[in-house]
């Protein structure tokens, strides 16, 4: 409980208030359960409902307000915040308040211990807010289109006049109207529970262009629409929805942040106290997000098959995050094997860095 049990009126309306302002989206919430000062026995009452009701929701938020490093992050809940937040929530560890790390890609300024794990708690919150919700688009997207085509170009009989001819079920403009332009707005919907406000917007106007550029394949007929949506590999660079996943599935910054994070942990004094509590605290978070990427995108994607291009940055994604759930410094001697080599990412700026056993490597490879 938030709140105090002496039932003091005041007390639970000022608290209701700092909850709507750390949580904007629910406000409309509240406007029902302010106390009324008419009746003294609903008064009374009052507290003891609105006690429960509101820490119900606040134990629920507790993650996304109080991992908020950026302004952004506190406007998104994930209906299922439980099964992925990174629990014991922001504790500030003493000990790691004593060491500094500099961690150029994150900040210019030299960080706390602490101030990294938040800084890496917040990063792997994007994989399930941001990375994952953008596959499971574009997994839906390629299937649904498939099937849309299949239907368009079934062709049926038709009688006119003299005499009969076939015809399909649709033309390329009812095909682009019936599957393509409802996309955007649909990734809206199913999103705006988790993804925070400015990383929705930004991925549905990219998608809104996307279907007019589909649009622009009309006359070439209804596969020419699909394909110009769904895009895919060309000359070693994604295009389309691929593209689009790349960019705002936000996995790039994720792993330059955990790359470098782990580059720095490693660097530090293994049989140092502060270093081994750090990599303690930094392995079940990391876990995490692990676990959830694995269960989450579907296994077919996560295979290198020639069949389909798999999804750019999987394996780089899963492959630092894997990387800094096992990191122990009291038994690093292990050389570790980083199958970084074959990746998949095809972006000109995205540089695969190679964290092996001691040797930073960087390379930048092409499929």
């Amino acid at each position: 409980g938030m709140y105090n049990m002496g039932g003091g009126e005041h007390q639970n309306t000022a608290n209701s208030y700092i909850h709507m302002a750390n949580h904007p989206q629910q406000q409309h919430h509240h406007h029902h359960q302010r106390p009324p000062t008419t009746s003294t026995t609903a008064t009374r009452k009052q507290p003891s409902r609105q006690r429960s009701s509101s820490s119900k929701r606040a134990s629920t938020t507790t993650t996304s307000s109080n991992t908020a490093i950026s302004p952004t992050s506190s406007f998104y809940r994930s209906p299922n915040e439980t099964d992925h937040s990174s629990q014991p929530v922001q504790q500030i560890d003493p000990l790691l308040e004593t060491i500094t790390l500099q961690v150029s890609s994150v900040s210019l300024q030299p960080l706390s211990g602490n101030q990294v794990v938040t800084h890496i708690r917040t990063k792997t919150d994007d994989v399930t807010t941001r990375f994952i919700p953008c596959v499971d688009f574009l997994v839906n997207c390629q299937q649904e289109l498939r099937q849309g085509l299949q239907i368009a170009q079934r062709r049926r009989v038709t009688n006119h006049g003299r005499g009969t001819r076939t015809t399909t079920n649709m033309t390329p403009r009812q095909f682009h109207n019936t599957y393509v332009a409802p996309l955007p707005r649909r990734f809206e919907r199913s999103n705006q529970s988790i993804m925070a406000r400015d990383h929705l917007s930004n991925a549905k106007s990219q998608l809104q262009q996307l279907v007019k550029d589909s649009a622009a394949a009309i006359p070439q007929g209804c596969d020419h629409v699909k394909n110009a949506f769904l895009g895919g590999m060309r000359e070693n660079e994604s295009w389309g929805l691929r593209k689009w996943l790349s960019k705002h599935g936000g996995a790039g910054s994720i792993c330059n942040d955990l790359e470098e994070v782990m580059r720095t942990v490693k660097s530090l004094k293994k049989d140092e106290i502060t270093t081994k509590r750090l990599a303690e605290m930094l392995r079940p978070i990391a876990s995490q997000a692990h676990e959830r990427l694995r269960k989450d995108v579907p296994q077919a994607y996560q295979e290198q098959s020639s069949a389909h291009p798999y999804l750019p940055f999987f394996h780089r994604l899963e492959a630092c995050l894997n990387q800094m759930a096992t990191y122990d410094p009291e038994d690093d001697d292990v050389i570790c094997l980083d199958d970084s080599d074959d990746e998949d990412d095809d972006d000109e700026d995205d540089v695969v860095a190679v964290v092996g056993g001691g040797s930073n490597t960087t390379t930048t490879t092409k499929k």
